[in-house]
């Protein structure tokens, strides 16, 4: 297919498609106005650069059009999965937003292309002062109240909560889909219950659902791989979603720019993080 030139900027790009500064309301919420600011300008900045090496399953010639290729995929896929980090910050601090920023700015399109869910690696069962306990109090409060809030979510992870409001906002419905390892130790793994999770509450009920799944990074690979908490091999929920949707399953990776790994469909992170 032909692809077209596109120029990623993620605050102009949601702006201009939702139609209010949601900069502002992140910053009211999360007090991280000029940090969010310099981190949307490195990832235009990373978008547009220049260089040899262009990483892997990426040219030169795409480095300006991450987004339309994710977009154009879309149109023909099920599950669109979105591998973050979530468990330490690459630099800096506070930790990095760039890959729920990245997300955030495609929910608009995504939601054109009939995308209704976003499943999140959150769990309803954990503990307070925990990040899927605030993001669980952040969605109830919000969902009811539909305006910025003053409540702080000190132990939700960074970006969470701002993806969490602009995807409320499109009329997204909101899928918990993470469980706890105390359960399911040497019975089961957390990608197979992740997987069961999405088809009893998803897929039972719309079988043609369209689902973003926006999750650690290292659950989105389409292969088999060796689990810290299993013995032997296991699938993935990648794997797993690629199989049961019949390979409408595409799978973009945003982890740590130094783990390139292999069953991922498209790795995008030299391209949204700050990096030398």
């Amino acid at each position: 297919f032909s692809i077209i030139s596109v120029s990623y900027d993620c605050s102009k790009h949601y702006i201009k498609s939702a139609g209010y500064d949601w900069i502002d309301r992140a910053s009211s919420l999360c007090k991280r106005k000029i940090f969010l600011r310099t981190t949307i300008d490195s990832i235009s900045n990373a978008n547009d650069s220049s260089g040899d090496d262009c990483g892997y399953l990426m040219c030169q010639y795409e480095k300006g059009n991450i987004d339309a290729i994710i977009i154009e995929k879309a149109k023909n896929c099920q599950t669109l999965m979105f591998g973050e980090v979530h468990d330490n910050a690459l630099s800096g601090s506070p930790p990095p937003v760039e890959d729920s920023l990245y997300v955030i700015s495609l929910l608009p399109k995504l939601k054109d292309l009939n995308f209704k869910y976003l499943a999140l690696e959150v769990n309803k069962d954990s503990p307070p002062n925990s990040h899927s306990a605030d993001i669980i109090h952040f969605y109830e409060a919000y969902k009811n109240k539909k305006e910025p809030l003053k409540e702080i979510y000190p132990y939700a992870k960074p970006g969470w909560t701002e993806l969490m409001m602009v995807a409320i906002d499109l009329d997204f419905q909101i899928c918990f889909i993470d469980v706890s390892l105390k359960n399911i130790e040497g019975k089961s793994t957390r990608d197979n219950e992740m997987f069961k999770n999405l088809k009893n509450d998803i897929f039972a009920k719309d079988k043609d659902a369209k689902i973003i799944v926006y999750i650690g990074a290292n659950h989105i690979v389409e292969n088999e791989t060796y689990g810290i908490y299993t013995c032997g091999k296991k699938k993935t929920l990648g794997l797993l979603l690629s199989e049961f949707t019949h390979d409408k399953n595409y799978s973009v990776y945003m982890g740590y720019t130094y783990n390139n790994p292999a069953g991922c469909d498209l790795c995008i992170s030299r391209f949204i993080w700050k990096t030398n």
